[in-house]
């Protein structure tokens, strides 16, 4: 039901062109470069086997690819361009009775305790922080946000993570509160703009933290996306980062909006609120639950298959309700990755649980591709099994024996 929303593609026509494309279907091997060979020859195969072309394709249930976004298909993280931004532009409000606990119920008293003492005087008459003024208050917000350390070294959050939220990314979310919709697209859009001019490897300096200042779209990723929607293909982005921000970097990419999903504040009166759309057990107006781990899982068995509310954390059953593709970077896009039932693709950044997985290759469908920007060194011996936080599992829950990563 969901995924008829998407159906922009039919019999041929293109997601961002409207054309009817005709004869063999569009590969990776006619765009630009990047991809290690085999890779590519992979997913050229993937295409030519579900796409438009293969005489099982139906353009009624098209096959789906869903992507992280950040260091996935971009370099950086578009949920720390837009908070940097906000906190340089003085466009965080200051929590309804300066209570920072409202704000996020993960904060603990100490780093509630540091905001009130930073952020107390930095209040303008509208309500915003005047951060740009106040550096305790800019420092203050970003060490949090960042290191999830108060300024006195304390910790800020009472749980970090859990298998469905990371508390300092559910934050860049829940510090968009007071605004509108239309302001918050403005403000990422903004953000973007700025980071995409910005040199490679550069920086900025704010509140005290040093913070890389460009974003870069790899092009590699967004030929991919094309030929995916030029055969027929269902692409989706689901990201930890806030909505708003997602949608303007999908845009770049092709991806319309309706096919986005990030952390989704509710509105109330036109406002965001420091709370999300709910999924699966998890209702509306809480903060237990976003795109993250466990979470991109509900939000994809909610938001593109339709799975009802019981069904929506765990893996599907049915192998028509899964995604046939997936692509991340981290450890918390394993459970996206491992419910795919065609190719995974990695994005090298070395995180252990993604890696052991990957290097693993259950079934002979993990794809490692190295970033197509500032690529880092394989990992060497990985301890899939041995290490201290234990093992890491694969697609059927089996223990990972130790790995070792060659490269490339």
């Amino acid at each position: 039901m969901l995924r008829l929303l998407g159906l922009t593609l039919a019999l041929g026509f293109t997601a961002c062109s409207g054309h009817v494309r005709t004869g063999p279907p569009m590969l990776l091997s006619e765009r630009t470069g990047g991809w290690r060979p085999e890779v590519r020859e992979r997913l050229d195969a993937l295409l030519t086997a579900h796409g438009r072309s293969s005489p099982s394709f139906n353009p009624r249930r098209r096959p789906v690819a869903v992507f992280d976004l950040d260091n996935t298909l971009i370099k950086n993280d578009v949920g720390d361009a837009l908070v940097s931004w906000l906190v340089e532009h003085d466009e965080l409000y200051a929590p309804p009775d300066g209570d920072w606990l409202r704000t996020s119920s993960h904060l603990t008293d100490a780093a509630v305790q540091a905001l009130s003492g930073a952020c107390g005087d930095a209040v303008g008459p509208e309500g915003r922080l005047l951060t740009r003024l106040h550096a305790r208050c800019a420092s203050a917000v970003l060490g949090i946000y960042l290191e999830g350390k108060t300024p006195e070294g304390a910790q800020a959050w009472r749980q970090a993570s859990t298998p469905t939220l990371n508390a300092s990314y559910a934050w860049a979310a829940q510090l968009l509160a007071g605004h509108t919709p239309s302001r918050l697209r403005q403000l990422a859009s903004e953000a973007l703009s700025a980071a995409l001019t910005e040199p490679m490897g550069a920086k900025r300096r704010i509140g005290g933290y040093e913070l890389p200042s460009f974003i870069r779209v790899y092009e590699a990723q967004r030929d991919l996306i094309e030929a995916m929607q030029e055969n027929g293909f269902e692409v989706w982005v689901v990201s930890a980062s806030p909505q708003s921000a997602v949608e303007v970097v999908a845009a770049q990419l092709g991806v319309a909006a309706h096919q986005v999903i990030g952390i989704r504040n509710v509105f109330v009166d036109g406002r965001a609120r420091p709370v999300f759309e709910g999924c699966g057990p998890v209702p509306d107006g809480k903060d237990t639950l976003m795109t993250y781990d466990e979470g991109k899982r509900c939000w994809i068995n909610k938001r593109v298959f339709g799975l009802p509310a019981e069904a929506q954390l765990q893996r599907a059953e049915d192998p028509a309700s899964r995604p046939l593709f997936a692509a991340g970077d981290s450890d918390t896009d394993v459970s996206m990755l491992q419910d795919a039932v065609g190719l995974k693709l990695v994005i090298r950044r070395n995180k252990r649980r993604l890696m052991c997985n990957a290097l693993a290759n259950w079934q002979g469908t993990w794809l490692i591709q190295p970033m197509f920007l500032e690529p880092v060194a394989p990992m060497g011996p990985v301890p899939c099994a041995s290490h201290a936080d234990g093992p890491v599992r694969d697609e059927q829950g089996n223990p990972i024996p130790d790995q070792f990563d060659a490269g490339p």
